[in-house]
């Protein structure tokens, strides 16, 4: 059921481009900055005045061919249109090129040495408004490239993704798929898509079993994919210095030390325990008596109340108590604006994101919204980083889009836990409050682990391929099914069935990138947030609403050392497990509880 309320929350994007003149103008500008950009190389570093020159103009560029690449992601994911699709090809094509054709500035700046920069940044106010990237500058230095290689290197930024490309490629081919009778007695061939949107509840456990089974026939092209995205990864991490890709990503993302995603992978196989306690509780409240993977596939217990988006709003206002009156009253201000798109239309893409105001734009957020628990919780989180990237002083926005990935992540995690706590405490009879929390840990909980035993099978399948030995499909199938079986089932057979090993194939992000890496650590800051803002102490507002803008750095690691978190060691990661714990501890008391 869907809210025709809704239909009001569409964005106007006529301030990015008046129309498709104004885009195809804007284009040919950004391609001949490119060619003419080299003009400006070395000329910093002749005075204070000179670098801010050299930076703006720098600054113009990246800022345009951002604005480029956002352009083509806002249209795409509301149109499907040939249109949209040139749009968004050839902005991440701009974005990649501009990069590549400034991949001078870092070597400028440190010729130019720290001490004489920082003196000028005190002298100088045109500078003001680019200290963050000059920070960043020398923080990297160790991992910056000569001219020649950062332009290279820059220009291979869209490679790994190649694996991804065909990975889809695969999936919409005839590649003889099974068929299997949907709940309407259709004859549905048996694809990804297709078991994603065709089969419900028990139907769609079968059906995705169903295609693990037909996906052993195919694990080597599969396997092949996979490798040749990892190697593509670490060849670019080597050429800047780093040991892996993993660490690549940590570090040029979120400014995190090298080594740093361990601390996940520890504290998840720690606590292991936790994650038998979840499945057992779960099946309890769906009414079966067993622990098996399998049966994370069917649905939770069912939320049958309906959030209108007007009810969604007043949610994600109430649940945002703990940040301040003054929080709550900019929030009210924001909702208005015509910075969304939250229609379910039939020409949308299911996508949901969160866009940062890149160059003084404002920020956008597409999601599709209907009337259930899951919208309503996305849209409190979507708000929460809107809110965040909405509060950036005008004069320090980003010049590029290069968000962080743990923080911005961390943030809208923020917004949805806070939504779930608030339903909890609201819930309207016992029934209800089961459902809640198990959807709730099904979030904080199911996910956290996932994603960890995903982060060890990129890691493994790593270090094969680092020694030499890259392992076939049939080979990373192994990898995944021990993993599964040590996390899920305590290495027993019978909590994890053979048929899961080719589940991996079935995952998109892992043939594009290490990206939901962020995720993990992500959950770990909003779990420490929370319980400081729950707990008044006003370090968990600060890292929602006083970082972006306001802090000499834009990563995540030295950002939020400044309120006293520390994402290298064990205690964000520690809060999440105190907090499933106690959703865990009181859902296990109502169910214990008589009807």
């Amino acid at each position: 059921m869907d809210d025709p309320e809704v239909d009001r929350y569409v964005w106007d994007l006529s301030t990015l481009y008046r129309d498709r003149v104004a885009w195809d103008a804007e284009r040919d500008y950004i391609l001949h900055r490119i060619a003419t950009i080299r003009q400006v190389k070395g000329t910093g570093g002749q005075s204070a005045k000179a670098l801010a020159d050299e930076l703006d103009v720098v600054a113009d560029l990246r800022t345009r061919a951002a604005k480029m690449a956002l352009y083509g992601n806002l249209v795409s994911s509301v149109d499907s249109s040939d249109m949209a699709n040139m749009q968004l090809d050839v902005g991440g094509a701009l974005r990649a090129q501009a990069e590549a054709a400034v991949a001078f500035l870092p070597q400028d700046v440190l010729s130019i040495g720290k001490t004489r920069v920082m003196e000028w940044l005190r002298t100088e106010p045109r500078l003001a408004r680019h200290r963050v990237r000059l920070v960043r500058i020398f923080l990297e230095e160790r991992h910056t490239l000569s001219t020649e290689q950062e332009a290279t290197v820059s220009s291979m930024a869209r490679w790994p993704r190649g694996s991804v490309d065909l990975w889809r490629a695969l999936n919409h081919a005839d590649l003889g798929w099974p068929k299997l009778k949907n709940a309407d007695g259709k004859d549905v061939t048996v694809t990804l898509n297709a078991v994603l949107t065709e089969f419900e509840g028990k139907d769609q456990v079968k059906a995705f079993e169903i295609l693990l089974q037909k996906m052993q026939s195919l694990q080597a092209v599969y396997g092949t994919l996979y490798t040749h995205r990892i190697e593509a990864d670490l060849t670019v991490a080597r050429q800047r210095k780093f040991n892996d890709g993993m660490d690549a990503l940590w570090y040029a993302h979120d400014g995190m030390p090298e080594g740093s995603h361990r601390t996940m992978v520890e504290v998840a196989r720690s606590n292991v325990a936790l994650l038998q306690r979840y499945m057992k509780a779960r099946n309890r409240s769906i009414g079966l008596d067993r622990i098996s993977y399998a049966d994370l596939g069917l649905d939770p217990p069912k939320i049958d109340r309906r959030f209108p988006i007007a009810d969604a709003m007043k949610i994600a206002m109430e649940s945002s108590a703990p940040l301040g009156s003054a929080y709550q009253q900019r929030l009210r201000q924001l909702l208005p604006q015509k910075w969304m798109h939250l229609p379910p239309w039939p020409e949308k893409a299911q996508s949901f994101g969160i866009y940062p105001p890149v160059g003084g734009m404002a920020p956008y957020f597409v999601m599709s919204y209907r009337t259930d628990y899951h919208s309503s919780k996305d849209f409190a989180g979507g708000v929460m980083l809107m809110m965040s990237d909405a509060d950036i002083p005008r004069d320090q926005v980003p010049e590029n889009w290069d968000d962080a990935g743990i923080y911005a992540n961390g943030v809208l995690y923020v917004g949805e836990m806070l939504h779930d706590d608030y339903l909890a405490a609201h819930a309207a009879n016992r029934q209800e409050k089961v459902a809640f929390l198990v959807n709730a840990l099904d979030f904080d909980l199911a996910q956290y682990f996932q994603y960890v035993v995903w982060a060890e099978l990129d890691e493994k399948v790593q270090q094969f391929i680092i020694d030499g030995k890259t392992p076939s499909g049939e080979q990373v199938s192994q990898i995944y099914l021990d993993l599964l079986r040590q996390y899920y089932g305590h290495d027993k057979t019978e909590a994890v069935e053979d048929v899961f090993s080719t589940e991996w194939t079935t995952n998109a992000i892992l043939f594009a990138s290490y990206e939901y890496q962020f995720w993990p650590p992500g959950l770990a800051m909003a779990a420490q947030v929370v319980e400081r803002l729950q707990g008044g102490d006003d370090t968990g507002r600060k890292a929602v609403d006083e970082l972006l803008g306001r802090s000499d750095y834009d990563r995540t690691y030295p950002m939020l050392r400044e309120v006293g978190i520390d994402m290298t060691g064990p205690e964000p990661y520690q809060s999440l497990i105190r907090r499933m714990k106690r959703q865990l501890d009181e859902l296990e008391t109502l169910l214990d509880q008589k009807q």
